[in-house]
């Protein structure tokens, strides 16, 4: 650790002896001498070679650092105690939160061995030298996260979604909704590349305020109540709108928590290389430039945008001016991403998006067509009534890019993979049933895993009968779990139904229940019979060979919840992260347990639906050949 990296207040492990070390705070540093404070208040003055960062030591370790009460006593405040009052544990406890870690089980008993990391979600709160603009770039996974139902991945079930969604509609993300971002992006990096500006703020973030500008004049030109144009910083939409001072308008300070990571440069780069507009080009960030290197396509893209784009609109972006409301709406009419389908911007994204002869587009017109062939997309975009159903399961790595509420899903997830799931199968529909079918299976195990993981979230323990007992205690369903596999399906009901019940359901022994059933019914069908090959190396497919069909799932169980977990310490070990349970001695204990939810993966139908409606695709546009 470098000298001038060692601060006060730093979090250290100091290493008295090669077997004997403590954690302290630092309170001083000079020259080669660090003063250290100990929990219990204690200071001490030690050798500087000795000293090196604790979060550092914890992010260099292949291990979780597991320690028992009495060692954690000694490291924290270099003695052990006899008696541990529960003051004395709260100071423990509430140190090593502050200090941005994490610690597992909640209560210490005597003997009680704990495990100590690092917590991604803590952000140091009036640190010294952290001003706002600081704050600002620091990385999205340092703020707090709620995460959206399902985005924890326990089986491993999220790259094979994403790997399936990306043959069905290639280059669009679950953050690609607008088709304004494609032009908006071209014209700012071209422009910002090309000019000579001064070195007082990166062209990082001069792209930083333009796009604040313009989500500026959407929110004026929209007004407060018209949710019909949502971009990126909706959420910010009222405190923006209220900042006005004598009706005049600065360039807002933040519509996102951080811009950097969840802001239009991040979130649609990939997909600009994708439609042809850009291509990566990271040596330019060497020189300060950012780093995509515009094609043909994407330069007559950033032209067109360019023509919409006001006189004074760069000027006002990149200043501390400020502008009336009125000149700021008319500035909101002429972006506006709703207007961009009516204009020659239209022609050269659709080219891109579908109509450029590339690998991908071919995959996205192929698709397209498809949805419009089966009245899933129509030239009328109305946003239809649905039944409510659990959110979308998203990547955790995605999960950092959501600041928004989500928008009305034109075309779901579900609707639209269900269609094709029910039909007769056909070279054209392979792609979307092979999808359909994953889903289904992914969602019925992770039903049944929810279920042992919630009856252990409280009790620390399950028995793996105990378990099975109360999936067939349950009323409806849970009687099919005793009949053997083979002839579950027949009782079982209707795949649309199953599914259906299963995503309203609140009580988890009742989603395990109608989660087997589901299985038993997808096993039985064509479609199955048809597509189960193209997933032989999915996990789905791994965990439906622990099921004996010859006997019933009552019966089976031990098995399927046995390669359930060990599927999940697998992909816990892959992903360098804590199991959340393990099993011994006949039952399901809990270790470093996460909530789960479960849905259908987020396969990118509700973005493209929306990227058609700004475009105002007609069936006319992907037929005849184009």
């Amino acid at each position: 650790m470098a000298p001038e990296d060692l601060k006060p207040g730093t979090l250290v492990r100091y290493d008295e002896t090669t077997t004997r070390w403590y954690i302290a705070t630092v309170r001083k540093v000079v020259d080669g001498t660090v003063t250290l404070e100990y929990l219990d208040g204690c200071r001490e003055e030690v050798d500087r070679e000795r000293v090196g960062s604790f979060h550092a030591f914890l992010r260099g370790r292949e291990k979780v650092l597991s320690r028992t009460r009495e060692d954690l006593c000694r490291v924290l405040y270099g003695r052990g105690f006899d008696r541990l009052p529960q003051a004395r544990l709260d100071e423990m406890q509430g140190f090593l939160r502050s200090h941005g870690l994490r610690f597992w089980p909640e209560t210490w008993p005597p003997g009680t061995r704990i495990r100590v990391g690092l917590d991604s979600s803590f952000v140091a709160a009036g640190r010294p030298g952290v001003d706002a603009e600081l704050d600002a770039l620091l990385p999205r996974w340092l703020e707090p996260n709620r995460l959206p139902p399902g985005s924890r991945d326990p089986l491993g079930f999220q790259s094979h979604a994403e790997r399936l969604a990306n043959e069905v509609l290639p280059g669009l993300t679950v953050f690609t909704s607008r088709i304004g971002y494609y032009g908006f992006i071209a014209w700012a990096v071209k422009r910002l590349n090309e000019e000579n500006l001064p070195a007082s703020l990166s062209r990082r973030e001069r792209f930083h305020r333009l796009e604040r500008t313009l989500a500026l004049c959407e929110f004026i030109w929209h007004d407060q109540e018209d949710r019909s144009c949502s971009i990126l910083g909706q959420r910010s939409k009222t405190q923006i709108l209220q900042s006005a001072v004598n009706d005049r308008f600065r360039v807002p300070a933040r519509i996102l928590k951080n811009q950097e990571s969840a802001g239009a440069f991040r979130l649609y780069s990939t997909s600009l290389e994708s439609m042809g507009f850009a291509t990566q080009a990271p040596e330019l960030a060497a020189d300060g430039l950012l780093p995509l290197q515009l094609t043909d396509l994407g330069k007559d893209l950033a032209d067109e945008f360019r023509k919409r784009v006001p006189d004074d609109f760069w000027d006002f972006a990149l200043s501390d001016k400020t502008r009336s409301r009125d000149v700021l709406r008319d500035w909101g009419k002429r972006l506006c991403f709703s207007a961009l389908g009516k204009v020659r911007y239209r022609d050269i994204f659709l080219k891109g998006f579908l109509l450029g002869g590339t690998k991908e587009a071919e995959a996205r017109h192929r698709s397209v067509r498809l949805l419009f062939e089966r009245g899933l997309l129509r030239d009328v975009y109305e946003v239809p009534k649905r039944r409510k159903a659990r959110e979308d399961s998203i990547a955790e790595d995605d999960v950092a890019g959501i600041e928004d509420e989500a928008e009305e899903l034109g075309l779901a997830n579900r609707d639209a993979l269900l269609r094709f799931y029910g039909e007769k199968p056909k070279s054209e529909n392979a792609l979307p049933q092979k999808a359909a079918l994953f889903e289904l299976l992914s969602l019925a195990q992770t039903a049944i895993f929810a279920h042992a993981v919630d009856a252990i979230e409280s009790s620390g323990r399950a028995s793996v009968s105990g378990l099975a007992e109360s999936i067939v205690a349950e009323k409806e369903h849970g009687p099919l779990w005793k009949v053997p596999l083979g002839k579950m399906a027949s009782k079982a009901g209707a795949v649309r139904d199953l599914e259906q019940a299963l995503l309203e359901t609140e009580d988890f022994a009742a989603s395990a229940a109608l989660g087997g059933a589901l299985l038993a019914r997808v096993m039985s069908e064509n479609t199955y019979a048809t597509r189960a090959a193209d997933l032989a190396d999915t996990p789905v497919m791994a965990l439906l060979g622990a099921i004996d069909p010859s006997v019933s799932l009552v019966q089976g169980y031990a098995d399927l919840l046995q390669a359930m977990v060990n599927r999940h310490e697998q992909v816990s070990k892959n992903k360098n992260r804590q199991r959340w349970c393990y099993l011994e001695a006949g039952g399901l204990v809990k270790d470093d347990l996460r909530r789960l939810g479960f849905g259908w993966h987020a396969m990118r139908f509700p973005q493209l639906w929306s990227l058609c409606r700004d475009l105002g695709l007609t069936q006319k546009d992907v037929s005849n050949g184009r």
